[in-house]
């Protein structure tokens, strides 16, 4: 009878025992949930790129490419940071390339060229990057960033207009390459200029880079008249 009794309260023991384990794994489990960080959420209104600028979306408006244009050009009039870099450029000629370059879309990759302006990465890294203190440290991938995509495209568009008087040899360059229309102005066979200042436009050998030219005056043409500059 003793022994039966001691091995009825054994059993209790061991019950209560496993009962307590079972209690205690409980504890630590709900205890380790509770301690797990919150995961955190970003919403259109604070979300924010590493330089504090407020991402836009792929496509931009006009009015937010013009801001940009303006940003980056001195008769742009815009209030901006001491730091900022800003060209005699006229932001609506930046506008009128951007419309035609990539209608706006700072994600536009032709495989040859990124972002707004459609810089190419070798011009970025040559030219570009070597005189813009803005991208001293920065690699190629800044070209889908939209401001600094419209910065590159309007200090090189700056630097063409130190070698070009004109606004049509400008644009020519900007897309068929400076050397190209060098070369023609060189020309002194009176076929491609006649006064080595000024293409004779409809005899480019390069029908994109005439398309080109016509594209982007029609647009610059346009924007005057619409922001009555």
């Amino acid at each position: 009878m003793g022994s039966q009794n001691l091995n009825r309260t054994w059993k209790i023991l061991a019950l209560i025992f496993a009962v307590l384990c079972v209690v205690l794994i409980v504890v630590i489990v709900v205890g380790n949930d509770d301690k797990t960080p919150p995961v955190e959420t970003s919403t259109s209104e604070n979300a924010s790129s590493t330089d504090n600028h407020t991402i836009k979306p792929a496509v931009l408006t006009e009015a937010e490419a013009y801001e940009l244009c303006l940003m980056h050009t001195i008769s742009g009039n815009l209030t901006c940071p001491n730091h900022v870099s800003r060209y005699d450029v006229d932001p609506l000629l930046v506008l009128a390339i951007i419309s035609v370059e990539s209608s706006y879309n700072s994600q536009a990759d032709s495989g040859v060229a990124k972002g707004l302006m459609q810089i190419r990465p070798e011009t970025y890294n040559g030219d570009i990057k070597m005189r813009v203190r803005e991208f001293a440290d920065k690699d190629e991938s800044i070209l889908f960033d939209p401001d600094s995509n419209v910065l590159c495209g309007t200090y090189y568009l700056y630097r063409l207009s130190k070698s070009f008087e004109n606004v049509n040899e400008i644009i020519v360059a900007y897309n068929w390459g400076i050397t190209n229309v060098l070369n023609l102005l060189c020309d002194t066979t009176g076929q491609y200029t006649l006064d080595g200042k000024t293409l004779i436009y409809e005899n480019i050998p390069s029908e994109s880079a005439k398309n080109y030219l016509n594209k982007v005056t029609s647009a610059y043409e346009f924007l005057k008249i619409k922001y009555d500059k």
